[in-house]
């Protein structure tokens, strides 16, 4: 009786495995580079993080949201789950964005929590959301 649990669940950093000859990473180094962040610190033990997200993770995410639309999706001509990306992005472009943003902004938020080492005491603001 008990659970099992597969090997690979364990990695839940991102890491490097080994580090290429000409340097990089060293092994299961974390990697924190993959959003900007400038912290400002406010009176009242206010933080603010100015987070910039790479446009490869925003081109990641509209990919993977294509791509579970695109499984059950059904349009005229095609079979179920084989219209081609870019006509399943036009059909959804009115979601798209918006789920984009429900996906990049709290992963971009986690990362830059941790990156820059604050602990925050509330839930955050959304402000100034620039979307390029």
């Amino acid at each position: 009786m008990g659970v099992r649990v597969p090997p690979f669940a364990f990695f839940l950093t991102r890491s490097f495995p080994s580090s290429p000859p000409g340097g990089g990473p060293t092994a299961h180094e974390t990697r924190h580079d993959l959003v900007k962040v400038n912290v400002i610190e406010q009176p009242a033990c206010r933080r603010v993080l100015e987070i910039e997200v790479p446009a490869e993770d925003i081109d990641r995410h509209r990919e993977d949201i294509v791509d579970e639309y695109r499984k059950s999706i059904t349009l005229p001509g095609f079979r179920k789950g084989k219209a081609p990306r870019e006509i399943v992005r036009a059909r959804i472009a009115e979601t798209l964005q918006e789920e984009i943003l429900k996906r990049a902004i709290p992963a971009a938020y986690q990362e830059a929590v941790t990156e820059s080492q604050v602990h925050p005491a509330s839930d955050p603001q959304v402000q100034d959301l620039q979307y390029k």
